[in-house]
């Protein structure tokens, strides 16, 4: 029988606003950032608080050294990055996109509008 690993190592917490809509985060063309939607607005979480990649994170670890087995990872928290962008619009955010080759974020909203963002850390 095979063993079942545990696969979950990092989470975040959203408010339960736009009940019925998939909420779509997205990852940074460098895998260091992730655009969540919350609320009206668009909020930046990181695995790290110095943004590291979630590879090179000791905590995150997901094989250990040496060993044929996968050990356990800690769960953890995603790092906010104190940065929370807000589209100009009081409609639900739905979806965040990165760009593939630039730290530019676009964000669509319930009410039609798009806005891109080019977030300073």
């Amino acid at each position: 029988m095979p063993k079942i690993y545990q696969r979950l190592l990092c989470f975040s917490e959203e408010p339960n606003v736009g009940r019925g809509f998939i909420k779509e985060q997205s990852f940074s063309a460098d895998g260091r950032l992730i655009a969540s939607p919350h609320g009206s607005g668009v909020r930046l979480l990181a695995f790290s608080s110095d943004f590291r990649e979630l590879c090179d994170c000791d905590d995150l670890a997901c094989l250990a050294k040496n060993s044929r087995a996968p050990s356990r990872p800690k769960i953890s928290k995603l790092v906010p990055t104190g940065v929370t962008l807000n589209p100009d619009s009081s409609k639900i955010v739905l979806c965040t996109k990165f760009s593939p080759t630039h730290l530019l974020l676009a964000s669509g909203c319930l009410g039609g509008n798009v806005s891109f963002h080019q977030p300073v850390l």
